[in-house]
C-alpha cells in the first residue's frame, strides 16, 4: 500500500475493526424492529451510525451510513463545485423523497493540526469567530438547498468534543483549539435549531469539560483533566462509538 492509500485506510480499518467488535459485544442493541430509515451522510463519524435503531419523534429508526471519504464541512460550504459536493449529491440522488438525511460533517474542520486551526494559523488576520460562524452559515445553507432540491428530510450531526490528551496540545495552540471546537459545535446546533432542523448532538453527548470550567482563552490555563470528552464513547482520539450516537438520542 502507497503511503496516500495507508493514510487513509490503516485508520479506517482500525475503525471498521472497532465497530465490528462493539457490534458483536451489544448484538442486541441492533436487535430492536426498525423499519423507517434514518441516513447519515458525511466522514467517518457516520460509520458509527450503521444500523442502529433509534427512536425519535415516536418512531423507531434504522440508522444507515453514507460514507464520503475524508469530507469537511468546509466542502460543502465553499461556493465553487468540488468532488466532495459531487459525491454528497450522488448520494443524495438514491434517497427516495422524504428520507430523513443527518449531515455529519464538521469533525475534520475542527481536528487538531488540521481544519481550521491551520487555516486561521496560517492567515492570522482572520477573525476565528466570524470565521467560524461563516462555516456553520454557509454548511447549513448548502444542507437546505441539497435536501429542498431532492425532497429529502434535513437533520444535522453535530460532531464530538475534541478527545484528544491535552498534553498533545501544543500551549501555543491550545486556546484557539478550545475555541474552534466549542464554538463550531456550539454555533452549529444553535444555528440549526434557529432554522428547524433537527440535530442529533454528539458534543453534548460526549463532552466532559464545558466552556466555562475549560481554558482561560487570554492565558491557556485552567484545564486539569486529561481529556476533554468522555473518553469511553471513543474508538480514539477523533472517531466515536455507536454508543455515542446512543447517548445523543437519549438527549432529544
Amino acid at each position: 500500500v502507497d503511503a496516500n492509500r495507508a493514510f487513509v485506510f490503516r485508520p479506517l480499518h482500525r475503525i471498521l475493526a472497532s465497530l465490528l467488535e462493539f457490534g458483536l459485544a451489544n448484538a442486541k442493541l441492533y436487535e430492536q424492529e426498525a423499519t423507517v430509515p434514518l441516513v447519515v451522510v458525511g466522514d467517518n463519524q457516520a460509520l458509527s451510525a450503521a444500523h442502529l435503531p433509534v427512536l425519535h419523534n415516536g418512531e423507531v429508526h434504522r440508522m444507515r451510513s453514507a460514507f464520503v471519504n475524508m469530507a469537511k464541512a468546509w466542502h460543502l460550504a465553499k461556493p465553487a463545485n468540488n468532488p466532495t459536493r459531487t459525491a454528497v449529491a450522488a448520494v443524495l440522488d438514491r434517497l427516495p423523497a422524504g428520507t430523513k438525511t443527518a449531515f455529519s460533517f464538521g469533525e475534520l474542520d475542527c481536528r487538531y493540526r488540521d481544519g481550521l486551526l491551520s487555516h486561521l494559523q496560517s492567515n492570522p488576520a482572520l477573525d476565528p469567530a466570524a470565521t467560524i460562524d461563516s462555516l456553520v452559515t454557509g454548511y447549513l445553507d448548502r444542507v437546505q438547498e441539497l435536501t429542498t432540491a431532492r425532497g429529502l428530510t434535513p437533520m444535522v450531526v453535530v460532531p464530538p468534543a475534541a478527545n484528544v490528551k491535552q498534553r498533545k496540545i501544543a500551549s501555543t495552540d491550545r486556546a484557539l483549539f478550545l475555541e474552534i471546537n466549542q464554538r463550531y459545535c456550539k454555533g452549529l446546533r444553535a444555528t440549526a435549531e434557529a432554522r428547524d432542523i433537527p440535530v442529533i448532538d454528539l458534543y453534548r453527548a460526549t463532552v466532559q469539560i464545558q466552556s466555562d470550567d475549560a481554558v482561560d482563552s487570554s492565558t491557556g490555563s485552567g484545564e486539569t483533566a486529561e481529556r476533554l470528552a468522555k473518553d469511553n464513547l471513543f474508538i480514539d482520539d477523533n472517531h466515536v462509538l455507536p454508543s455515542a450516537y446512543l447517548a445523543a438520542f437519549e438527549g432529544l
